[in-house]
């Protein structure tokens, strides 16, 4: 079950087996939460990118990992799905009904692993100050049968702010980084 962290935990991203140092995976389970467009976008210049071009997202959404996307952040206007460098997010992540109580948020990362955790760090862009950092492993699959159960395809999660207002969101899986602005109503 995903968890709210309201405190570090010790524990921290795993590198895959056989990984060099250059393959080494950030920490951001630790990362400083971003407050602002400006330096998220510059965290996200210096994420270390995959070599790997292969992806292995659900069916629907590897159109959408076919072409490139800036590590820039992106603003939800609907229901989505909406990219963001090497993620893609969709469920209640914007528009009028989007937020009420706790709402379901997918992250699809562009390459999906189960050995890496969803790690979301959120900063409000309304009540400086105010952060969320959200941990989880729930790995759901999607798409028309015949499910294929032994790989991920994304995180569900019912996610929530802990104040209204327009959010920013980094939302990194290993080496996949995304950053997105939302609205808490």
């Amino acid at each position: 079950m995903p968890a709210l962290l309201l405190t570090l935990p010790e524990t921290a991203q795993v590198a895959p087996p056989n990984a060099t140092l250059t393959d080494s995976i950030p920490d951001a389970l630790h990362a400083p939460i971003r407050l602002t467009v400006a330096a998220a976008e510059a965290e996200g210049a210096a994420w270390p990118q995959s070599a790997d071009t292969t992806t292995t997202p659900e069916r629907g959404l590897a159109v959408m990992f076919s072409t490139d996307a800036p590590r820039s952040c992106a603003t939800a206007m609907s229901i989505g799905p909406l990219r963001s460098g090497e993620f893609i997010i969709g469920g209640n992540i914007g528009g009028a009904a989007a937020w009420h109580d706790t709402v379901k948020i997918w992250w699809a990362p562009m390459h999906p692993d189960k050995r890496n955790q969803l790690v979301v760090r959120g900063a409000s862009l309304t009540i400086p100050g105010d952060t969320v950092r959200y941990v989880s492993s729930n790995w759901a699959v999607g798409g028309p049968p015949p499910y294929d159960l032994t790989r991920p395809n994304f995180y569900a999660s019912g996610f929530w702010f802990p104040a209204t207002g327009r959010w920013l969101v980094i939302a990194t899986s290993g080496r996949d980084w995304g950053c997105f602005i939302l609205t808490s109503a």
